[in-house]
């Protein structure tokens, strides 16, 4: 689902992201550490240093509150898949007349995610639910804008997928717009020593050579990491995906284990 901004955005001063890294996670809650952040809609800038009166040094959301802090402005079960995981956006938010503290929100629809109260506010990054409506853990680092995530366990995109034709596997919850890298983990198993499994970013059209080939050395199933790039797939509502194909008898499963990401600091 896209995400909108309430209003124009406001570009007097350069947007920024600096802190805001995601420290721990339980099934419901998600910490994030201190950091300050540009407001996308005014000159403002929104900062939780850590050291605020009477306030606990991070940010803690709790997905069964329904307000800043917690998930807004739906419950959870709203956005929870019925398998895989679902992404959605964390916005930090604050107030310009300082009666309230700034805090956090996931983004549970694609308006109305601002809690009464508050008048500013700024994507800082991702969070993930899966089927059973837990918060997905992983660890991240980027400092600023550019962030690196590693899932705590790979999230299964292709179950031994046997396409001997050029096929597509959507990556529905990574944020197309915004997304760099993927690592991936595969298995393949070929049908026959030298058989290969052949992967390339959607958009792009290979005359030649494929961007990135697993070949087998011998007909035994075989294990391994790369990164690539992956494009978007508009006919199913601009998802990242990527496209694979086998050359034989072969199977050819993938899993995500991390990506790299820009925080969209305007809009997804």
């Amino acid at each position: 689902m896209a995400f909108d901004v309430y209003g124009l955005p406001d570009y007097q001063s350069g947007l920024f992201l600096q802190g805001f890294i995601p420290q721990s996670f339980t099934n419901t809650t998600m910490v994030i550490g201190p950091g300050s952040a540009r407001s996308i809609t005014s000159d403002w800038v929104i900062e939780y240093p850590g050291n605020v009166p009477n306030q606990p040094g991070d940010i803690t959301i709790n997905t069964a509150v329904i307000g800043a802090n917690g998930v807004f402005p739906l419950a959870l079960s709203t956005i929870t898949p019925g398998s895989s995981i679902a992404g959605a956006p964390v916005y930090l938010i604050g107030d310009s007349s300082g009666k309230n503290v700034p805090g956090c929100v996931i983004a549970t629809a694609a308006v109305g995610f601002v809690p009464s109260g508050y008048d500013m506010f700024v994507q800082i990054g991702l969070a993930f639910i899966n089927s059973s409506g837990n918060l997905v853990p992983y660890i991240c680092n980027g400092w600023y804008n550019d962030k690196q995530i590693t899932f705590a366990d790979a999230v299964e995109i292709l179950a031994a997928g046997a396409s001997e034709t050029i096929a597509t596997v959507d990556i529905s919850f990574l944020p197309a717009n915004c997304i760099g890298n993927v690592n991936l983990l595969y298995t393949f198993t070929p049908g026959a020593a030298a058989d290969t499994a052949s992967l390339i970013p959607l958009g792009l059209t290979s005359t030649s050579k494929y961007p990135v080939e697993i070949k087998a050395a011998a007909a035994l199933a075989q294990t391994g990491n790369f990164t690539m790039q992956v494009g978007s797939d508009a006919a199913e509502g601009n998802v990242a995906a990527i496209r694979y194909l086998v050359s034989g008898s072969d199977t050819l499963s993938l899993w995500v284990s991390g990506f790299q990401f820009t925080v969209p600091l305007v809009t997804p």
